[in-house]
């Protein structure tokens, strides 16, 4: 067999499978419709309406003003209000409370939990960094 007729061939099966493919897609739309035309009813039920009462209005409710611990500036609460905002939205979460840790924070690099191995606080430290 020389080239021409290898191409010639493949075509030929190439052209009956694609055939065949659309006689069966379109055998599946039809049969797809048949099914949903009987199980459709001839005609709608009756429709029974429901009268629903109106609803009152109700006013927002003021968001309560977050405690905060004596000593800490504005700006800082302006910013850390700024910053929930920012990745939460408004009314997704509410600040409760701004106080000061009362552990002294660690130093950079180092694990506030000396129980944490030095592999657990690389994990952590990688896993907290911020992008």
């Amino acid at each position: 067999m020389d080239v021409e007729q290898q191409i010639g061939t493949a075509l030929l099966i190439l052209g009956i499978g694609l055939a065949v493919l659309f006689i069966a897609v379109v055998a599946l739309i039809v049969m797809v419709r048949k099914i949903a035309a009987e199980k459709t009813p001839a005609q709608p039920e009756k429709v029974h309406r429901i009268v629903v009462p109106q609803a009152v209005p109700v006013r927002a409710a003021v968001p309560a003003q977050p405690v905060v611990q004596e000593g800490i500036p504005g700006a800082v609460v302006a910013a850390i209000a700024g910053a929930v905002w920012a990745v939460y939205g408004q009314g997704a979460s509410s600040i409760r409370e701004i106080r000061r840790e009362e552990t002294a924070a660690a130093p950079v690099g180092r694990c506030a939990h000396p129980a944490r191995s030095a592999w657990a606080a690389a994990g952590l430290l990688e896993s907290t960094h911020p992008f």
